[in-house]
C-alpha cells in the first residue's frame, strides 16, 4: 500500500518526523511519500536540513491559499502563529515578509497526484486560519475525496478552525465550516507536535480503522 502524507504548515518537522516513524514500522505500507507545505523560507530551509537524508520527504516553500502568486506573511516573535492574516492575534505590526502563495489543487493537480484510489493519502493542516481557503479550493476543486484521514490541531468536524478566534473577522466562521466538514464527512483527528499539555487523537488506531475502511473499498 502507498501512503502520501500532506503536512500543511510543516513549522519544524514535528508532525512529520511522527508520521514518518509511524509509516515506517507499518507492516501494511509498502511505500510512503511526504509532502510538507512550509510558508517561512527559514523554516522550510530548517525542515529541509532535517530531512536532507530522508528521500521520502519533499518540503515546499509556500503559502497555500484560494489564489496563486505572492502574499504577505505577518510574523510573530518567534514564528510560531504567522499567518497571512493581518488580523490575527499574535502576529507584531510592521513585521511581515512576501512569501509565494499557491492553491493545493493546483499543486496537486501539477504533481498528478489527483486520481483517489491510487494511494492511501492523508492531509494535517495548522496554517493559522489559512485552512478555510484551502478547504473551500478543494471544495470547489471536489477534491475532497482525495483524502482518506484528516488530522488537525483539534479533534472534531471544526478540527481545522482552531485558529479562527484568533483572527479578527473570522470568529464566526469555525461553525460554518464545522458544517461543511460533516456534509462532506471529513471528521479531524487531533496530530500536533506542539501542545504537549494536550493528547493526540489514538493516531495509531485511527491510521489503521482508515486503512481497512479504505482497503474494503478497493
Amino acid at each position: 500500500m502507498l501512503v502520501r502524507y500532506f503536512d500543511l504548515g510543516t513549522f519544524k518537522g514535528g508532525e512529520l518526523s511522527r508520521m514518518n516513524t509511524l509509516l515506517a514500522k507499518h507492516p501494511q505500507v509498502t511505500a510512503y511519500e511526504m509532502y510538507g507545505f512550509e510558508a517561512h523560507p527559514k523554516l522550510a530551509r530548517h525542515c529541509r536540513l532535517k530531512f536532507l537524508f530522508n528521500k521520502r520527504v519533499n518540503i515546499v516553500n509556500t503559502a497555500l491559499g484560494d489564489s496563486e502568486g505572492e502574499c504577505t506573511l505577518y510574523l510573530n516573535r518567534n514564528l510560531v502563529g504567522s499567518s497571512i492574516y493581518a488580523g490575527k492575534n499574535n502576529v507584531i505590526a510592521g513585521r511581515e515578509i512576501t512569501v509565494p502563495k499557491q492553491k493545493l489543487s493546483d499543486w496537486l493537480r501539477a504533481h498528478q497526484l489527483t486520481d483517489a484510489g491510487q494511494s492511501f493519502n492523508i492531509i494535517k493542516s495548522n496554517i493559522e486560519g489559512a485552512e478555510l481557503e484551502v478547504w473551500n479550493d478543494l471544495v470547489n476543486e471536489k477534491l475532497v475525496s482525495l483524502f482518506d484521514l484528516w488530522l488537525g490541531p483539534k479533534e472534531g468536524y471544526d478540527g481545522w478552525a482552531e485558529d479562527f478566534k484568533k483572527i479578527k473577522g473570522m470568529e464566526d466562521k469555525a461553525d460554518a465550516l464545522g458544517e461543511s466538514f460533516k456534509a462532506h464527512g471529513a471528521y479531524v483527528h487531533r496530530f500536533s507536535s506542539f501542545d504537549k499539555n494536550i493528547a493526540n487523537s489514538d493516531i495509531d488506531g485511527v491510521f489503521q480503522a482508515a486503512v481497512n475502511k479504505w482497503q474494503g473499498k478497493q
